[in-house]
């Protein structure tokens, strides 16, 4: 096949570019490692391999940020998501006088401003936590969440993640009518396709969305967990114990622009049950 030189690639960095459910600002990895050095040092070297290693341009203003976005005409904005590099730490619990985020005020400003301005027909948002899967594995107990999700355990996890961030964010994108609207997540060994219908501002027309998780391609395999049910999310698939990818992408069918989504095995073939056209809201 020929290879086509003018592919974009667009990348963000994850917990393992530095180490496990990691936070960029913080003085200490966990609750173990509270007097232990050294902790900056290894964010400064995952940071600076992210950039020396793939084509980023850098912000002339903020050297560091890695959020972006990116547009492909009236068909596509993309919004590449930091989960990394602002967030408050997972142990902290998710209560007001916290006021625990995991984007920051400055990035969560950019992304309700970036989707509520965009005329592109779909809106792709890719962030490297998931939305309803609960993360922090099996020391969430001890550490906290690493994503939105609190998770159903009856432990200290449970209050732990993030959803008080991401129900401000999706009451906002429900009070603007955002439609058309895509999140791309990860961290988990598994694959899932997820769709959302939730009434987050309480005022009877509910906000549609979807969430498509993959991976990993070359990690360790997993098996799907329970959802958090916070923000009613529905299962339209699910698999674990496979090597797997994403595969994305927008084509016009029958006089509409869709949006179709499968994951693909390590042979790049189709996983059964995995495909999902969208079909676009006026």
């Amino acid at each position: 096949q020929e290879f086509h030189k003018n592919i974009p690639t667009y990348v963000q960095w994850d917990d393992h570019d530095v180490i496990n459910d990691f936070g960029a600002e913080w003085d200490y990895w966990n609750l173990d490692n509270q007097g232990r050095p050294g902790f900056p040092n290894i964010v400064e070297a995952g940071r600076n391999a992210l950039f020396d290693y793939n084509p980023i341009d850098k912000n002339q203003d903020d050297p560091d940020q890695i959020f972006r976005s990116f547009n492909w005409g009236q068909y596509l904005d993309l919004f590449i998501v930091d989960a990394r590099s602002y967030r408050s730490q997972n142990h902290l619990e998710d209560i007001p006088e916290n006021d625990k985020t995991l984007l920051g005020a400055q990035q969560l400003e950019w992304l309700k401003q970036g989707l509520t301005e965009s005329t592109a027909l779909w809106k792709v948002v890719s962030v490297d936590v998931p939305v309803s899967i609960p993360g922090g594995g099996g020391q969430a107990a001890v550490f906290g969440r690493d994503g939105w999700a609190n998770g159903t355990a009856p432990d200290f996890s449970e209050q732990t993640g993030f959803e008080r961030e991401f129900t401000d964010l999706l009451s906002f994108l429900d009070d603007k009518d955002v439609q058309n609207l895509v999140f791309v997540t990860t961290d988990a060994h598994w694959a899932t396709n997820i769709s959302y219908e939730i009434d987050a501002n309480d005022d009877g027309d509910a906000l549609i969305f979807h969430e498509f998780v993959s991976g990993p391609l070359s990690a360790g395999l997993g098996m799907p967990s329970d959802l958090d049910p916070t923000f009613n999310p529905t299962t339209l698939y699910a698999e674990g114990g496979i090597f797997n990818f994403g595969y994305l992408r927008i084509e016009e069918q029958n006089g509409s622009v869709n949006l179709l989504v499968d994951i693909r095995d390590e042979a790049g073939k189709v996983r059964p049950g995995s495909e999902v056209v969208l079909t676009p809201e006026p």
